[in-house]
């Protein structure tokens, strides 16, 4: 494994696109974006500050809606919906297919979650 020594000629400051340098425990840029460095010796560049709120933003549900109208997940629903025909190779297959009908679970689940949004 790289030191982070060695890999740091290779990144930039995420919030400039400067030089990184390291001063201790913390590595800066030129514009003095500064950035602790773990004490088990890895580097995180997630700058601080203002978080994104929580939950979609009403151009994200836009956007979601867009792209569910358009059907790119209708495949998938529909191979989903008929999976009740993999139950007559149960036989055969024995646990597999419990296996592939808990995974179209999670995907339905994931598919239909509701979205939180974000106050504006």
């Amino acid at each position: 494994m790289a030191a982070l020594d060695d890999v740091l000629p290779l990144l930039r400051c995420p919030v400039c696109g400067a030089e990184l340098e390291r001063d201790g425990g913390v590595v800066r840029c030129a514009a003095a974006h500064s950035f602790d460095v773990a004490r088990h010796g890895y580097l995180s560049l997630v700058a601080g500050g203002r978080r994104a709120p929580p939950g979609d933003t009403a151009d994200m549900l836009a956007a979601r809606e867009r792209f569910l109208d358009a059907g790119h997940f209708q495949p998938l629903a529909t191979a989903l919906d008929h999976r009740e025909t993999a139950g007559s190779l149960a036989s055969k297959f024995g646990s597999a297919v419990q296996h592939v009908n808990a995974l179209a679970d999670a995907v339905l689940d994931v598919i239909n979650r509701p979205i939180a949004v974000a106050a504006e």
